[in-house]
């Protein structure tokens, strides 16, 4: 089952549910913490607190600040069809 993150759906696809939000993730975790899932949309496997920021790890190497998340994205060409 895919989980999508409240942030890809309302900036996405708007109206339809979320299975959980990056920001509350990030806010629950220690420094140096880290979660790993199979996070969908936004295609990212593990979120982290690093030096009190939010990152976001890709099986690729990728590490992305969530404030640079949708240049990312663009730069990859994964945003979703319908944008």
């Amino acid at each position: 089952m895919a989980d999508y993150s409240k942030e890809y759906q309302q900036k996405y696809y708007p109206g339809m549910g979320w299975d959980f939000s990056i920001k509350s993730i990030f806010a629950s975790l220690k420094e140096g913490e880290m979660i790993s899932e199979n996070f969908e949309g936004y295609g990212f496997n593990s979120i982290a607190r690093e030096n009190g920021k939010c990152i976001l790890m890709y099986s690729n190497g990728d590490e992305v600040e969530l404030s640079q998340l949708d240049n990312y994205i663009k730069e990859k060409g994964w945003l979703p069809d319908n944008k």
